[in-house]
């Protein structure tokens, strides 16, 4: 889920259902079949949006050895992927955390704790049967979604 200019949390999924009718009228059976709204949304956000939770959750959360380990910033505006749809980052190396926190509000909800949910978002993967070295695979791979929406590419010619 994201936040938009509607609501905090956002689904970003949705589901089809398709019923099957014998000619008689009675049901035969049902399909649901679940489906991504929208692909844009890891890469741009709406001014005052903010991206999938899962990004704000791992920068909140992760500990300094998972930080280290995943080379994450401890700011996640350092992303530009988390730029609540300002078109660069508001943070960079060497910028104070005052500066970070200026402009940054569509990162923040009122009344979410993005570390806690980090905490229960890992706890519903080991739920579902992630064992701990899958659960470090997800999070190292959203570090590198991360990483990749911070490079530029440059015309050469």
């Amino acid at each position: 889920n994201a936040r938009t200019t509607r609501n905090d949390n956002s689904s970003r999924f949705g589901k089809l259902t398709q019923i099957g009718f014998c000619e008689s009228g009675t049901l035969r059976g049902a399909r649901v079949e679940t489906y991504l709204l929208e692909k844009s949304r890891v890469v741009t956000q709406a001014i005052g949006e903010r991206n999938y939770h899962v990004f704000y959750q791992l920068i909140a959360g992760a500990s300094d050895i998972e930080k280290k380990e995943w080379h994450l910033a401890d700011d996640v505006s350092f992303y530009k992927y988390c730029a609540g749809g300002r078109s660069s980052p508001n943070v960079g190396p060497g910028k104070s955390k005052q500066e970070s926190e200026s402009g940054a509000s569509s990162t923040h909800i009122d009344g979410v704790d993005d570390a806690f949910q980090f905490g229960e978002t890992q706890r519903s993967l080991r739920m579902v049967g992630l064992s701990d070295t899958e659960i470090a695979s997800v999070f190292k791979t959203l570090a590198a979604i991360l990483w990749l929406g911070n490079v530029e590419v440059e015309n050469t010619e």
